[in-house]
C-alpha cells in the first residue's frame, strides 16, 4: 500500500516545488494548494458532486444498453456462422469510425441531452463486449460441446448451458474494458455543448482560464475511474472466480 504512495507523493512534491518558485505562470500550472481550494468549493457547492453525478448517468445507460446490444451481437456472430457472414463485415468497418466522429450527429438527433453522450458511450461500449463474446465463444473447448451433444443437448440448450458459461470470464473481462472505455469517451463527449458533466467542468473551466478548476475535474475523473474499476473487478472475481485458476 505504502509502495504504491511512492510515486504520486514524488509527483505532488515537484508539482509543489515548480508551482511554488513560479516557474509556470498559475493559469498554465496551478498550485496544489490552489487546486485544493478549487475543489472544496466545488464540494461545499455540490457542483462536482452534479457533475460526477450527470456523468455516470450517461455512462451507466451508454454502457448498459452497448452492453447488451454487444453481448447479443458477439454471441450470435459467435455462434452461428451464417450470422458471422451477415453481420461481421458491417460491424468490423463500423467499428473503425472513431466514436467522436458520431458526436455531431448525436448533437443532432439528441438535442445535447442525456442520450447525446450516452450514444457515444454505448459505440464505445458495444464494440468491446461484441469483440469479447464472439471471440470467448469461438474458443470454447471443442469437447465440452462434444459432450454436451452426446447427451442429446439442442444447439441452443447447448448455448446457455455450456458455452455461454465457459465464455464467461472472457466475456466480463470485456465488460469491464467497455466500462473504461466509456468512462473516458463520456468525458470527451461532454465538452461539446453540456453545462453539467465533468468533461463540462473540464471545458468551461478551460474557457474562462481556470486552470485549477481543470486540475480538479482532472483528478475526479481518475479518482472515479478508479473506482470504477475497482467495484468492477470485485464483481468479476465474485461473479467468474473459475475463471483463470
Amino acid at each position: 500500500m505504502l509502495t504504491a504512495l511512492v510515486v504520486p507523493a514524488a509527483i505532488l512534491a515537484l508539482w509543489w516545488f515548480v508551482t511554488s518558485r513560479s516557474f509556470v505562470a498559475p493559469y498554465l500550472l496551478p498550485s496544489p494548494g490552489a487546486v485544493w481550494r478549487a475543489g472544496w468549493q466545488e464540494v461545499a457547492s455540490g457542483d462536482l458532486l452534479r457533475s460526477a453525478a450527470a456523468s455516470l448517468e450517461r455512462v451507466g445507460f451508454g454502457v448498459g444498453v452497448g452492453g447488451v446490444l454487444g453481448l447479443a451481437a458477439g454471441a450470435l456472430v459467435g455462434w452461428s456462422r451464417r450470422a458471422a457472414a451477415l453481420l461481421e463485415p458491417t460491424l468490423d468497418l463500423l467499428r473503425h469510425i472513431p466514436p467522436l466522429a458520431w458526436v455531431p450527429f448525436a448533437l443532432l438527433w439528441f438535442k445535447g441531452g442525456l442520450l447525446s453522450a450516452a450514444f457515444i458511450v454505448l459505440l464505445v461500449s458495444f464494440f468491446p463486449v461484441f469483440i469479447g463474446t464472439a471471440h470467448a465463444l469461438r474458443s470454447v473447448p471443442v469437447r465440452l460441446l462434444d459432450m454436451a451433444r452426446t447427451t442429446g443437448a439442442s444447439r441452443r440448450r447447448t448455448l446457455v448451458s455450456v458455452a455461454l458459461p465457459a465464455a464467461l470470464p472472457q466475456i466480463v473481462a470485456s465488460l469491464r474494458v467497455a466500462l473504461g472505455g466509456g468512462w473516458m469517451a463520456v468525458v470527451a463527449a461532454e465538452y461539446f455543448g453540456y453545462r453539467h458533466g465533468l468533461g463540462a467542468l473540464a471545458f468551461n473551466a478551460y474557457q474562462v482560464l481556470r486552470a485549477d478548476l481543470v486540475v480538479v475535474a482532472m483528478i475526479a475523473i481518475g479518482l472515479l475511474g478508479l473506482l470504477i474499476d475497482l467495484v468492477v473487478r470485485l464483481f468479476a472475481d465474485r461473479l467468474v472466480w473459475w475463471g483463470g485458476r
